[in-house]
């Protein structure tokens, strides 16, 4: 009890010791605060003078119009080459069929790319084989006229060929998981 006494006493003298000084009034003598004294400055005047201006008449200049290709029709196809049948074909049903109608979905759902395009992806069954993965990119870019493949198949060796398919072919590839190119094993 005591203790808390002497410390509100404390308290207070702290906090007059702040306020004290703040109040003023102490022997300062008062200053003076400056006031502007305005100034005249003569300013000239100029007599108007005539100006001759030339008004030049717009003439017609031909201007090439840009050409806007139209966006094409329809929707943006995207070739999937997975196995749909045979040995490995829970890849294709189970996981590529979901990926495929999800992305369609959501595509749809946003209204489209590409100026409202919907996205399509066509499917080709390589069956888990390497031979078929060049068939079905050559089938895919000539005859459905796709923009992409993806997937490739389940192997090492199914990715191996689309990679090699897609670069030699200069479209675009995006497959399941990464492949280590023989360029790359050889720079090590």
């Amino acid at each position: 009890m005591f203790k808390k006494r002497w410390l509100l006493v404390f308290a207070a003298l702290v906090s007059l010791m702040f306020l004290v000084p703040a109040c003023g009034g102490g022997g300062e003598t008062p200053t003076s605060v400056p006031t502007a004294t305005p100034i005249a400055t003569p300013t000239a005047t100029l007599a108007p003078t005539a100006t001759v201006t030339a008004t030049l008449a717009p003439t017609a200049v031909p201007m090439a119009t840009p050409t806007i290709s139209p966006t094409p029709a329809g929707p943006v196809k995207i070739g999937g080459i997975c196995p749909w049948s045979g040995s490995a074909a829970v890849s294709g049903t189970a996981m590529a069929d979901p990926i495929i109608k999800m992305v369609e979905w959501q595509v749809k759902q946003q209204g489209g790319i590409l100026g409202g395009r919907e996205v399509k992806v066509v499917r080709y069954d390589n069956r888990a084989s390497v031979a078929e993965v060049a068939a079905g990119g050559t089938k895919l870019m000539i005859d459905d006229k796709v923009s992409a493949l993806i997937w490739g198949g389940v192997s090492g060796a199914e990715g191996e060929a689309m990679a090699t398919f897609a670069e030699d072919n200069g479209i675009l590839c995006v497959e399941y998981g990464a492949i280590e190119r023989a360029e790359e094993k050889s720079s090590r």
